[in-house]
């Protein structure tokens, strides 16, 4: 996953890379789908996703660097390598703030209905941490600490640096995204069945 697969304009393209542009992709299409099903116009979600390509990669990056700031300043006594943003180095936490920033912005400048599009990234959200967390696999982020209870070594990965085995963190964020993605699925999925049943009725109730 770490491995370059291709270049573009010169930078290299990795499998952890394209990896997170498809978390991405799929939040997005994920919160398309709830706007498709709200009945929101696909003009709104294009200015929603214009907004939150951006504010994602840029709070990511900006998170990542604030927390690693002593490694900018002290380590390589150069600042200005915080701004080669193609060397790597974005937070999740980050992200998920730039999503929401953009959904709280769209709605602001749009004014569309209040909370429609953050509604839509309780969904979003858990899917696109989902294929993140699953994507680190072979990269060697998401390691926790070494399994001390035999019982429990079938849930261990090695790790490549140690040799030990240790909990893949990441396995089990990936675990609880996807919970959380199918419990709030069902949720959704009642809601606009209510919705849809209710609007149906309504001629009924008029008629009588």
């Amino acid at each position: 996953m770490t491995d370059t697969l291709f270049t573009v304009l010169g930078l290299p393209v990795t499998g952890f890379g394209l990896g997170m542009a498809g978390a991405l992709l799929v939040a997005l299409g994920v919160e398309l789908a709830w706007c498709k099903a709200r009945g929101v116009s696909y003009g709104v979600f294009i200015r929603f996703a214009a907004l939150a390509v951006p504010l994602t990669l840029l709070c990511s990056r900006l998170l990542f660097v604030l927390a690693e700031s002593t490694y900018y300043l002290t380590t390589l006594s150069n600042p200005a390598l915080a701004l080669r943003f193609w060397d790597g180095g974005y937070s999740l936490v980050g992200a998920l703030l730039g999503m929401l920033l953009a959904a709280w912005a769209a709605e602001k400048l749009l004014r569309a209905p209040r909370r429609l599009l953050m509604d839509g990234l309780a969904l979003a959200l858990p899917a696109g941490i989902l294929v993140e967390r699953l994507c680190e696999t072979g990269t060697g982020m998401g390691m926790g600490k070494t399994i001390a209870t035999p019982a429990l070594l079938f849930l261990g990965v090695e790790d490549t640096f140690t040799g030990e085995w240790v909990h893949p963190v990441f396995y089990y964020e990936a675990a609880v995204a996807g919970i959380l993605f199918v419990v709030l699925l069902i949720c959704a999925l009642r809601f606009l069945l209510q919705r849809l049943l209710k609007k149906k009725s309504r001629p009924l109730l008029n008629a009588l």
